[in-house]
């Protein structure tokens, strides 16, 4: 991300598990997404989380963006019809992301001619769905790297080692109780979605934190921002963030969720409703 907002490359392949394009995209002002799972290939590539793992990438401009989309994905048509803006979503990032959220599902929806507010589920639900993500993930991250973790033993910074730590201590009952409560998450957001809806929402809790915030404050956003990633990976949907900025120049992203399949159709959407709202 930073070699392409740096100007150094047109675009930049990546991957996406829990948010590692998307959150990127919005801190560097730029084009990313996080394909629908299993859409494009993982073969070659080195794993995270194969359950949640997608090939992805990042561009300064919508033109570059869409090429790199035209070349890897299939031209499925799709047909939408609904703007949805999740509220209980918004709610999780910083006040920064409302203007030009709502801004963005209310031209979406005068694109699309229909337009509706609603909820997810609550706060409460989506710290359920965030620890849903985490405890399914990180088994299958330990089940992925166990054997190399333990005969390498890696030295790991703090943050990550306590990650790996946790993925260690995660029973398989535990991991089977995430993966039926991730289908759940999955069946109840694709059904809101259906095959025509497309939800506007921030694709981070805020913009980049400071260098200096403490490790408290970083933790904190974090889980805000989980608390938005983590539909789309629970979900195995695809999700473009549009580059933007505030009005103090500062970058961020507003992403569009769509059905599963839908990729080079919501990229072109996300860029035609980008134009509209020049």
């Amino acid at each position: 991300a930073a070699a392409v907002a740096a100007g150094l490359c047109d675009f930049a392949l990546g991957t996406d598990t829990g948010g590692s394009t998307r959150v990127p995209a919005s801190y560097c002002g730029l084009w990313g997404l996080r394909t629908t799972h299993g859409l494009l290939s993982c073969e070659a590539m080195a794993p995270l989380s194969p359950a949640f793992d997608t090939v992805t990438w990042l561009a300064s401009g919508a033109e570059v963006f869409e090429r790199v989309g035209q070349a890897l994905l299939p031209d499925t048509a799709f047909e939408f019809k609904r703007a949805l803006l999740p509220l209980d979503v918004l709610a999780q990032a910083d006040d920064v992301f409302h203007a030009p959220v709502m801004r963005f599902h209310e031209a979406l929806a005068g694109l699309l001619g229909d337009g509706a507010r609603s909820h997810l589920g609550n706060g409460e639900q989506l710290e359920r769905w965030r620890q849903t993500y985490i405890t399914a993930s990180a088994h299958d991250a330990w089940q992925t790297h166990r054997e190399w973790i333990e005969r390498e033993r890696p030295a790991f910074g703090p943050a990550v080692q306590g990650r790996w730590d946790m993925a260690r201590a995660t029973t398989d009952a535990a991991a089977d109780d995430a993966r039926q409560r991730q289908a759940l998450v999955r069946e109840q957001v694709r059904s809101w979605l259906g095959a025509d809806g497309v939800a506007v929402m921030p694709s981070a809790a805020s913009v980049a934190p400071l260098r200096q915030a403490s490790a408290q404050e970083i933790d904190q956003v974090r889980a805000r921002t989980f608390r938005i990633t983590s539909i789309a990976g629970l979900c195995g949907l695809p999700q473009v963030s549009i580059a933007l900025t505030t009005p103090e120049g500062l970058p961020i992203g507003v992403s569009l969720l769509g059905p599963a399949g839908s990729d080079l159709a919501l990229i072109r959407l996300a860029i035609r409703l980008a134009q509209s709202l020049r």
